[in-house]
């Protein structure tokens, strides 16, 4: 065949099982809505009791919470068993995008006025459809 038909291929596999993609996403949502819970009042914990910039606050919760997520996502999203390679990789994808969404939350706290706290939380409903497809493609080997 064509290489020329291969996107157009891609295009189709996506679209049939968009069924399931669907339901992978939502279960992302539970999952990853669990994690920014747990984040954000480990958030709201650190950042009350501390004099600490939200940011520095924001890398520390990132750090704290990397495990967990991962495990969350292996098992219940993906349902994969959680390997060491695949940790490193999503701890990959984590620290590169974190300025990005650090600067997304710096722009929304610092720039736009709007309290740290509603800022992370924002920040992290900005970032879930960019970080399922990215984990789904690259961390957990599914095939679009």
């Amino acid at each position: 065949m064509f290489a020329s038909y291969r996107p157009f291929e891609r295009l189709m596999k996506l679209t049939t099982r968009f069924p399931k993609n669907l339901h992978e996403f939502m279960r992302f949502g539970a999952v990853g809505g669990a994690n920014a819970l747990v984040g954000f009042f480990l958030f709201r914990i650190i950042w009350g009791a501390t004099d600490w910039h939200y940011l520095v606050v924001n890398f520390l919760v990132l750090c704290v919470w990397l495990g967990p997520g991962f495990l969350g996502q292996a098992a219940f999203v993906f349902k994969r068993l959680p390997t060491l390679r695949g940790f490193l990789k999503y701890s990959a994808i984590t620290f590169a995008m974190l300025p990005i969404f650090t600067g997304t939350l710096f722009l929304i706290a610092g720039v736009g006025g709007v309290r740290a706290d509603f800022a992370f939380l924002l920040n992290i409903f900005l970032a879930a459809s960019l970080t399922f497809i990215i984990q789904k493609a690259w961390v957990f080997g599914y095939k679009f």
